[in-house]
This record gives structure tokens, C-alpha cells and sequence, in this order.
């Protein structure tokens, strides 16, 4: 076997271990420079170079929204036959099929807050876009409709009974009784505060969260609001069974809600009748999709006493009940579970106004130059648009040292991200040398054959090639001539 090194790189060793040599293999880099003979036993590594990472924030308006929908079918196909699919969307949650009037939008509005932040509601009164970017707490019998939204199991953002929420690393526990609606102080949103024990978001005082079971399904291939049945199907419908929580100051009441459609009410002649329109659609809830509730006790599932489960949900919303919070949080942990990266950070931008740039960590104190990244990235206020095709441009030029105001970080060659294509039609060889390499931190893609290699080379550039000699069709020598 043979290894042609990366040009600029000599000083890089691969290392194979215990790897068993079931065929002849070639190793040739894009651009040879020169070949030397690789034993797949004693030969071990020199390779040390740090790891470049740049982190690229979204830090666009569209991040402040509290809905991720993880839902397949919007709650037009459950209760209106004109509709013929209306996925699931954080954009399709609303009255537009029941027809309920929402604040000054008619039946138009469209719900991608639970709570909101004040201060982006008070900007965009009045304005075009407005309606559809509405606070549920502006009808709150929606969360009651579309129960999904108050359920991490339709609503990925939402609190997950399961999780522990931490804080923003360095920033300390929210108060249920006082919880900020920003946990940044220069941020008017940190001076208000709610009461999740008597917050009336949802109509009635307390916090509301809904965990799902998966009792029934729908026939054919999307539901219609006779198309009910009793058979799980792994999505979460509309008319599923679900346990809804409802936490106050002074404990914690549950209800068992199931459901039973009436297939002849629900039938295209006579939904009619229903008045999933009522000023309170819970009526037609009752009366045409069976939903029942059952009070049971609150066992503590998760183990925790109330005040437990007061600061996990305290902490939830503080902290993570936004798509910018989370995100947040994703980083900063990461940042910290990993002081050997070398990372710097940046947003998305638009174009407009200057964005945070901190340049890839090289020689700085890991701990201050990390307390200054995440600085940087909590107070980097939301209000960009979304360019990622220019970000990537950035990100790839910076590395390349094509920026001229900002230096690439890299500084051997052997710092490079290598990408490794494997071919060999042995797939068990093809899929162990792939991990081999990726554990020892290339990136690799694989192929079966020559012509499964060419299709991926069409669009991918790389490094190195690992090659089979021996393979049907073209052999891999043909293959580099």
C-alpha cells in the first residue's frame, strides 16, 4: 500500500491501527507530491493541530418566535373539509379555518408566540406584519384547541416535563413568582416580569403544559375530520389522547383528556353544526370530537416536588422558551464542554449594520477569551435578516485568509478541514476505514465503485482519495489515469 501525502502537509502521519489489509489499496492525494510506502501496523500519528470552529449565530427577528412546530397537519384538516393538506408550520397556527376573531386581525392572525417579548410586540403594532406574529395570549383558548402548541411533543421549543433546564451558564435561577421576560439587563424586556403562578396567558392563572400519547391515527393519507381512527399512527394528531398539567402557585392539578369522534357529525353534510367557530370551541370540542376530561392526582412523574418543578418551568422560560434563548444556551454549553476547540463567533448579518465579530481563538487565555465569546454572543441583540449563502461566503473566505480585515486563523497547513473520499466496493473495508479516519478527525464520504465516485466528485471537492485496485467494472488505477 502506498500514501501520496497532501502537498504543504508532510508533516502529517495518518495513523491506521490493528487495521486488517483484506485488499490493495491506493492512497493518492488530489495533487501528489510524493509517495512512500504506509505499514498498517506500527505506523502511529504526529498529527496535533487544534480544531478551527466559527461559530454562525442566526440572530434574525424570526429567532425570538416560541413555536417550532414538529407537528405533520395544521388543525385546518382536523376541523374544515375545504382544506385539502395544510402541513404543520409555525406559519399555519391560527383561526383560519374555525373563524374566530383575534385581536384586530380578524381570523388572519397567526400564533408564533406563547408569551412574546413586549418590546417586539410594541414595534410591530400597527405595522404590516403585525398579524402574523401574534402572542397566544391574545386568545387563549387556542392552546386549548390546538393543545400541541403547549406541548414539547408538537412544540419543540416548549417545556419538556422530561429535561432539566438549566441557566444561561454564569446567570442565575429564574423566580416562578417573578420570572423576566429577558434574562439580559440593558434589555427593557428584563424589567418585566410575570408571575407563572397567576399569569393568565392562558386564560385561567397558572402555567399549562400538555404531554402527549399516541391513541389514534386517521385514514388515508392526511386526516379529514371524519377520518378519525383508533389506531396509533406516531404522529401527533389533533384528536390524540393527552394529560394536560396546570401548575399555580399552590400545586399542581392534572386531567386526563381523551377523545371520540363522532364520524356522522364530523361528516362534510353536517360539520356544520359542530360551530368549531363558537366564542368557546370547546363546546364543539365536546360535542363533536368526544373530548373529555378526567381529573387524576399528580404523582410527580419526574420525581420532583412542586418547588422543583416551579424552578424547572421558572428556568425553561427565562432562559429557553425562544428559538434566540436556546440557541443561546446550545452555544454556550458547547463553548464550555469543549475548551480545546479554538472558536471564534459571528451572526448571520444582513448586510446593513455591522455585525460581532470575535476573531478564532490562538493564543489567548481559553478562559478570557471565552468569557468575552459569550459576552459578546448573549448581548448581540435579535433584529438581522437571514443571509446564510453570504455567511458561508464569509466563514470559507476567513479561513482561506481572503478577509482582508480579519487574518485566517490557520497557521500550518496541516490545520486544513481534510475531506477523504472512500472507494472500495468491500463494504465492510469501506465502512471500517471511514471510521477509522473520522475518529481520528478527517471528514470522510465513501463509494462503492468508480462511478458512484464520480457522481459525488461532481459536486465535492477532496483531498485524498482512498482507493481499490481490485474492483468490478473500472479498477481503481483506471480510475486515476
Amino acid at each position: 500500500m502506498q500514501i501520496s501525502h497532501l502537498k504543504g502537509c508532510n508533516p502529517v502521519q495518518i495513523i491506521f491501527k490493528q487495521l486488517f489489509c483484506i485488499a490493495a489499496i491506493t492512497l493518492c492525494a488530489t495533487t501528489p507530491v510524493q509517495s512512500a510506502d504506509l505499514n498498517l501496523v506500527t505506523t502511529s500519528t504526529g498529527f496535533a493541530a487544534g480544531v478551527n470552529a466559527l461559530i454562525t449565530l442566526d440572530n434574525s427577528t424570526s429567532m425570538l418566535q416560541e413555536v417550532n412546530v414538529s407537528f405533520d397537519f395544521a388543525l385546518d384538516n382536523y376541523v374544515d373539509h375545504a382544506n385539502s393538506i395544510r402541513r404543520g408550520h409555525d406559519f399555519h397556527l391560527g383561526t383560519f379555518a374555525t373563524g374566530q376573531s383575534v385581536y384586530t386581525c380578524g381570523d388572519q392572525g397567526n400564533f408564533t408566540f406563547i408569551y412574546g417579548s413586549s418590546s417586539y410586540l410594541a414595534g410591530q403594532a400597527g405595522q404590516p406584519l403585525e398579524c402574523s406574529f401574534l402572542p397566544i395570549r391574545y386568545y387563549p383558548a387556542f392552546a386549548f384547541m390546538e393543545w400541541r402548541v403547549i406541548s414539547n411533543d408538537g412544540n419543540k421549543l416548549y417545556y419538556n416535563p422530561q429535561r432539566v433546564y438549566d441557566t444561561w451558564p454564569g446567570y442565575p435561577n429564574a423566580d416562578f413568582n417573578a420570572v423576566r421576560e429577558s434574562p439580559l439587563a440593558f434589555e427593557s424586556d428584563y424589567n418585566v416580569l410575570r408571575n407563572l403562578g397567576t399569569d393568565t396567558t392562558f386564560g385561567q392563572p397558572g402555567f399549562f403544559y400538555a404531554v402527549w400519547q399516541d391513541s389514534a391515527g386517521f385514514a388515508g393519507q392526511y386526516p379529514k375530520p371524519n377520518g378519525y381512527t383508533s389506531t396509533a399512527n406516531d404522529i401527533v394528531d389533533i384528536w390524540d389522547n393527552h394529560t394536560l398539567y396546570h401548575v399555580t402557585t399552590s400545586g399542581v392539578t392534572v386531567k386526563k383528556i381523551t377523545f371520540s369522534p363522532n364520524a356522522s357529525k364530523l361528516a362534510p353534510g353536517n360539520i356544520g353544526s359542530c360551530n368549531f367557530g363558537a366564542n368557546n370551541p370547546m363546546l364543539a370540542y365536546a360535542n363533536c370530537f368526544g373530548r373529555q376530561e378526567q381529573n387524576q392526582a399528580w404523582s410527580s412523574p419526574q420525581g420532583r416536588t412542586l418547588a422543583q418543578e416551579q424552578q424547572n418551568i421558572a428556568n425553561w422560560y427565562q432562559y429557553h422558551r425562544s428559538r434566540a434563548f436556546e440557541s443561546r444556551y446550545a452555544v454556550a454549553r458547547i463553548v464550555l464542554d469543549l475548551p480545546d476547540v479554538r472558536f471564534g463567533f459571528t451572526t448571520l448579518g444582513d448586510g446593513n449594520k455591522p455585525k460581532p465579530f470575535i476573531p478564532v481563538r490562538t493564543t489567548e487565555d481559553v478562559a478570557t477569551f471565552r468569557d468575552s465569546l459569550l459576552k459578546t454572543m448573549y448581548e448581540h441583540r435579535n433584529g438581522e435578516l437571514t443571509v446564510l449563502a453570504d455567511s458561508l461566503i464569509f466563514a470559507g473566505e476567513y479561513f482561506e485568509g481572503k478577509q482582508a480585515s480579519h487574518p485566517s486563523p490557520i497557521d500550518m497547513a496541516c490545520e486544513q478541514n481534510f475531506h477523504i473520499l472512500v472507494i472500495d466496493d468491500d463494504q465492510k473495508l469501506r465502512l471500517l476505514l471511514k471510521q477509522f479516519l473520522e475518529n481520528n478527525g478527517f471528514r470522510v464520504s465513501d463509494a462503492q465503485d468508480t462511478k458512484q465516485a464520480k457522481k459525488i466528485m461532481e459536486s465535492l471537492i477532496f483531498d485524498l482519495l482512498v482507493i481499490d485496485i481490485m474492483m468490478p467494472g473500472q479498477n481503481g488505477l483506471d480510475f486515476l489515469k
